[in-house]
């Protein structure tokens, strides 16, 4: 019996040298997969080219009454989301491949209106209506086209963006930073006055202290400031993700979200709502090893809310969101459905201006979204316009009409430009896809979640496209700041 343990220990030591000699399968939780997109291009553009054929098929001679135009632009939204449809059980993820959410926009900031029979179409007739579904399904279908071909190469320094390795104690102190720097945007113009920041939630949009002009001065340089803004809801769900809702660091990161998300809102931009809340429910998705069913269904019904949110915001943005916690202002809405934009009629009231009454912008529209970013302190001459303006066209003064991507494509190219911008956004979205080959990390995930989000909300306008991007470009700079001071980090 006194033999007995030095026999246990031959024994131990024996079988972790066949071990050592024959070494088991690696756990899959080892090294982390590139995720396996489902995509199905020839899918989706059968899809498009079918949904559109039937949508001009279906459209009625007289269109000027509302609820007209349900049945072919639900015949084209079906389309458009063929392949969602077809992943949705065998791969979750997928339905937030970039080329599936681009060619899918259209039916939020299109084609929801008609469907929910918001408005009738007196100011143009049916050819301008086929002609809005004809554009669309072109953009889209081109989408479809640029899937097929391999994607641009990601630029150098976002490829160390979203690779570079950050544990969350680290990642929690780039979320800070970049909190106190969002924050700069609303304290500065507030004089660092608490009570004048918010005294703001109960003013208009255009009176709280960080409002300004259309042409803005010096004070254009806190917008860009702003967009550091944009990751700190991403930050969060990645950090809620990997070390629980309730810790410490989690918690900080959720409020410093909620004051950002508060004071943009004061500025009555839905837009920017979404696009924060939305890539932070992306990276809270695709952060998890194995995304789930039930991790959709919970995204949708949380993203049904944001929307509800987003619809509380047009309706109390002219007397300050405060009002809608408030027993004496009322405000009746009188919006009976989900409101995103007029942009399908002001599609249609283009192509019946555009080129029979005014020619193409050309590329006046292009020169326009590419002065954006600059201040116009530093160009004084910067473009007001894209080379036409809708609103004074119908009539309107003081009023600026958003017309999608899409509007702004044909206005400046024609159909030529619906097939241009299609395919140049489809390589754009493909491009991106690549991001996710490092896996779910957080500089991939951050730089996935905020670039998915400007290309949704990019369908709204060129400018938005820009604008929006805005969020991937803070990271960026605050990954590469951090590989500065830390040369060691790989």
């Amino acid at each position: 019996m006194r033999d007995l343990p030095s026999n246990i220990d031959a024994l131990r030591m024996e079988r972790r040298s066949q071990r050592l000699r024959h070494p088991g399968p690696a756990r899959e939780t080892a090294v982390r997969k590139p995720w396996a997109w489902e995509l199905h291009p020839g899918l989706g553009l059968a899809g498009a080219v079918l949904g559109t054929l039937l949508a001009i098929m279906l459209t009625p001679d007289d269109v000027r009454e509302a609820g007209v135009l349900r049945t072919p632009s639900l015949a084209l939204a079906l389309g458009l989301i063929l392949v969602p449809l077809r992943v949705l059980f065998s791969s979750p993820v997928s339905l937030l491949h970039p080329v599936s959410l681009v060619t899918a926009a259209p039916v939020y900031w299109l084609l929801l209106d008609p469907i929910q029979g918001a408005y009738g179409m007196d100011s143009v007739g049916v050819k301008e209506v086929r002609l809005s579904y004809l554009a669309i399904g072109s953009f889209s279908a081109c989408v479809w086209l640029a899937a097929f071909g391999r994607p641009w190469r990601l630029p150098r320094v976002v490829r160390e963006a979203a690779t570079i390795s950050l544990g969350p104690r680290t990642l929690f102190g780039i979320g800070v930073a970049a909190f106190f720097l969002a924050f700069q945007r609303f304290a500065i113009p507030s004089g660092y006055d608490f009570g004048a920041m918010l005294g703001a939630f109960g003013k208009i949009r255009w009176a709280a202290p960080w409002s300004r002009g259309a042409l803005g001065g010096w004070d254009a340089f806190l917008d860009h400031i702003g967009y550091f803004g944009y990751i700190v809801p991403p930050i969060t769900a990645f950090l809620a993700r990997r070390v629980g809702w309730l810790n410490w660091r989690t918690l900080v990161m959720m409020l410093f979200s909620f004051i950002l998300l508060a004071l943009f809102s004061t500025g009555g931009g839905r837009r920017i709502i979404g696009v924060m809340a939305g890539s932070g429910l992306v990276v809270w998705f695709l952060s998890s090893e194995r995304p789930r069913l039930k991790d959709l269904a919970l995204m949708g019904a949380t993203c049904a809310g944001l929307l509800a949110f987003l619809q509380l915001m047009l309706n109390y943005r002219g007397v300050g969101i405060a009002a809608a916690f408030s027993e004496e202002t009322r405000v009746e809405s009188h919006v009976k459905h989900l409101h995103v934009d007029d942009n399908f009629l002001r599609l249609a009231q283009i192509i019946h201006i555009i080129p029979e009454q005014h020619p193409y912008t050309g590329m006046k529209w292009l020169v326009w979204v590419a002065a954006r970013p600059v201040p116009r302190v530093l160009w004084p001459g910067k473009p007001l316009d894209p080379g036409f303006d809708l609103p004074s066209s119908q009539g309107m003064q003081g009023v600026s009409l958003s017309v999608s991507l899409v509007g702004e494509l044909y206005m400046a190219f024609g159909f030529l430009g619906c097939i241009g911008g299609g395919l140049f956004l489809g390589y754009l979205a493909n491009t991106l896809a690549q991001v996710m080959r490092a896996g779910p990390a957080p500089g991939a995930l951050i730089t996935f979640g905020a670039g998915l989000l400007a290309l949704f909300a990019g369908m709204r306008s060129g400018i938005d496209l820009v604008l929006m991007s805005y969020g991937v470009l803070a990271w960026i700079a605050l990954a590469w700041g951090y590989r500065q001071l830390n040369p060691e980090t790989k």
